[in-house]
């Protein structure tokens, strides 16, 4: 996880700017229509959300997963019911950050926003159907098919047939042939009455995040086979508010061995597909740092060959990701006050940290020459935290970690080297102390090559009477490839056990400190090596002091977590938080994909309640979305043998509270019910987790050297 690597790749996405427009569930007609002619005539507001809400927060379950998901850029309010509702404070509490959250109302002031709600003729009917549009005015409207079609302004269907009879689109409705997106593969049936508004706001939003949605009469539940097109869907979400037992009905009676029916969940979220905003035009180019500033283009408008007469504002995304593909070395923020901070430096115009990068509010017409600030990890992680009023700092076991990570060129290499059994046994050769008695204070064993091979011997032979000479190749073979694996990144150190002849101290000396003499490290004498010398190896101080401390543990849960993170794994591990009156340390702090994540790491059982208390309350002061307790230890025989599905059949899905005594394991579970609430989920990981269930192979890691010096895996 290098701070600023000299090359990083660079995606840019050009997109209009996704609303989330607020109804209330006691809007006048006048404001319903309002916020359909919005959705209706703006380019890309086929893809904007529109929610029907109570006046008083909070929002439901329903619509606080579904703004999570859209990621919305702007907040806005129609109805003067929701004049006074504090959408800044509600942002934070959805993990959202949107360039604005403002009200307007039929006669607000629009300065400064005109190119937001410019009136354009832009709107796509449902599926593959031709374009259509809507212009009703009258009092037997159903919100049905405003949802379907869209109400048109009157002043964008005047520019419209001023466009035509000129022969010239506008250009919004120019760049409106352009916009790509991909719908998902679940179709939702809404069930109910044509004109109700929380349906049709909801119909709207499903159709914008890719949800494919029809709208049948509530009827229709009772007929023997789902409508069309539902019919010939795999997957289908029934959605009939009020009527939940007549869906039970219809699903079971619908449900094929060919189609999937569900009932809609609370959170409509769960049920849809991955974020995938419309695109306009799309960008990948390498990028160099330089004084701590990324710069680059943003593409250029497909229909380059008829440029735009005009400009035309919209969202730029800008993802900075990884060069390799399989590596989440990408850089996603938290969605913080400080996180804006960091990217809005020397930017011409607004910016906020989306799920999926940094946008920026640009002229889309044209390429623009972009700066972003090149963010180094220990800032991004640091700012949740900041923002909730603490201070960041690695601990003297942090710095451990940050030092041996370096060693060892990375976290997987680093993980392997503890969690394999072989290579965790030859480790522990380093702890021992070979006489009788304690150890001297600051004693560190230096091991033969010798002593290593017969200790991998002992490990290979297991049961067996004796050891086979095939056998005996192959662990020798893997023995020099770990050997010189270790070496090779210092984490391993080579040197002499030498004796002084003339204070007769003895010593271990580095190989590259001493040459066919050696200074005595007691009385300073010159002494000749002799010829009869073998070398021996230490630990790097830095690794020692890590593993001895436990910090092996940590580095296990930063390994199992990072293999969930897709685009993006920040980390800060074993960290101070403090808040000028107190100082808390945490055991890793992690953005996953973004996504802040608080975890405590254990070689034991023993967990106090005081500990699940600081979590908890760091959680809900930085907006941290997960808690984990990890401990190397297992929790059942079932863990103990690597049967992690046979423990979760048994155990159920917080089968790893198990590892933990009694008393941890009631701290969990009231923590995990206190801070569900908050949308905060707890979860436990065990041995299974940490170390059983990943089949790390050591060639994965020798290959990559010469195939002459690949090792055989042992386990």
């Amino acid at each position: 996880m290098a701070n600023a690597p000299e090359l990083q790749i660079v995606e840019t996405l050009l997109r209009p700017p996704r609303l989330a427009v607020f109804l209330s569930t006691r809007a006048s007609r006048q404001s319903i229509k309002h916020a359909f002619r919005i959705l209706g005539g703006r380019w890309g507001g086929p893809f904007d959300l529109l929610f029907c809400v109570s006046v008083e927060p909070p929002l439901s379950e329903r619509d606080q997963g579904l703004l999570r998901l859209a990621d919305p850029d702007f907040l806005i309010s129609v109805d003067p019911h929701l004049k006074t509702y504090d959408w800044n404070s509600a942002a934070p509490d959805l993990d959202i950050q949107p360039f604005t959250a403002r009200h307007f109302g039929p006669r607000s002031d629009t300065s400064g926003f005109e190119w937001l709600f410019r009136p354009t003729a832009t709107l796509r009917q449902v599926d593959e159907d031709p374009p259509r549009v809507l212009n009703v005015d009258r009092p037997g409207l159903e919100w049905r098919e405003a949802a379907l079609f869209g109400l048109l302004p009157r002043d964008a269907l005047v520019q419209r047939e001023r466009a035509m009879s000129e022969g010239v689109l506008l250009p919004a409705a120019r760049s409106a042939e352009f916009l790509s997106f991909s719908v998902g593969e679940i179709r939702w049936g809404l069930f109910g009455d044509g004109n109700d508004v929380s349906l049709a706001a909801l119909f709207w939003s499903l159709r914008a995040l890719g949800g494919r949605p029809i709208w049948a009469d509530l009827h229709t539940l009772d007929d023997p086979n789902p409508p069309d097109p539902l019919r010939n869907a795999r997957e289908v979400v029934v959605h009939a508010p009020g009527f939940e037992e007549r869906a039970r009905d219809a699903i079971d009676r619908w449900t094929t061995d060919d189609r999937e029916i569900l009932e809609a969940p609370i959170d409509p979220s769960t049920a849809l597909p991955p974020p995938s905003p419309p695109v306009f035009a799309r960008q990948v180019q390498p990028v160099v740092v330089h004084q701590g500033q990324l710069t680059f283009s943003t593409p250029p408008a497909p229909n380059a060959a008829h440029p735009l007469p005009v400009s035309l504002y919209g969202v730029a995304v800008h993802r900075v990701l990884s060069p390799d593909p399989t590596d989440p070395d990408g850089i996603l923020l938290s969605r913080s006050q400080r996180s804006r901070a960091l990217i809005e430096e020397g930017s011409m115009y607004a910016r906020r940290v989306t799920l999926d990068g940094i946008a920026e509010i640009s002229d889309l017409a044209a390429p623009q020459l972009v700066q972003v600030p090149w963010i180094f990890y220990h800032e991004a992680v640091a700012a949740p935290f900041n923002d909730a009023g603490f201070l960041v700092t690695p601990s003297d076991k942090g710095v451990y970690q940050q030092r041996v990570l370096q060693l060892a060129g990375g976290l997987r290499f680093l993980a392997w080297v503890l969690r394999h059994p072989q290579s965790a046994a030859l480790l522990d050769l380093f702890f021992e102390y070979p006489r009788e008695g304690k150890a001297p204070a600051g004693y560190r064993r230096a091991v033969r090559y010798d002593e290593l091979q017969d200790e991998l011997f002992e490990i290979v032979r297991g049961d067996r009477k004796r050891l086979r000479q095939g056998r005996r190749q192959q662990a020798l073979a893997w023995l020099g490839a770990w050997t010189d694996e270790l070496l090779e990144r210092n984490v391993l150190i080579a040197g002499y056990l030498l004796d002084c002849a003339e204070c007769r101290g003895r010593f271990w000396y580095r190989s590259d400190r001493v040459d066919q003499q050696f200074e005595c490290s007691r009385c300073g004498a010159e002494n000749v090596i002799p010829a009869r010398a073998g070398r021996s190896f230490k630990l790097n101080e830095a690794f020692y002091m890590l593993r001895a401390q436990g910090g092996q543990v940590v580095t296990l849960t930063l390994a199992t977590l990072r293999n969930e993170a897709v685009n993006s794994y920040l980390y800060l591990a074993e960290t101070e938080i403090s808040d000028g009156k107190s100082s808390r340390e945490v055991d890793i702090a992690a953005l996953l994909d973004g996504t802040l994540v608080l975890a405590e790491a254990k070689s034991s059982t023993s967990l106090l309640k005081k500990e699940v208390a600081k979590y908890a309350y760091l959680a809900r002061r930085c907006g941290a979305r997960r808690v984990i307790f990890a401990t190397t230890c297992s929790g059942s025989p079932e863990c103990e043998a690597g049967d992690r599905n046979a423990c979760i059949q048994r155990l159920g899905i917080h089968h790893a509270d198990h590892a933990w005594n009694h008393g941890a394991r009631d701290a969990i579970s009231r923590a995990r019910a206190d801070l569900a609430t908050r949308g905060i989920s707890v979860e436990s990981l065990c041995w299974a987790d940490l170390v059983a269930q990943h089949g790390d192979n050591p060639l994965e890691y020798f290959s990559r050297r010469a195939p002459g010096r690949a090792a055989p895996d042992l386990r």
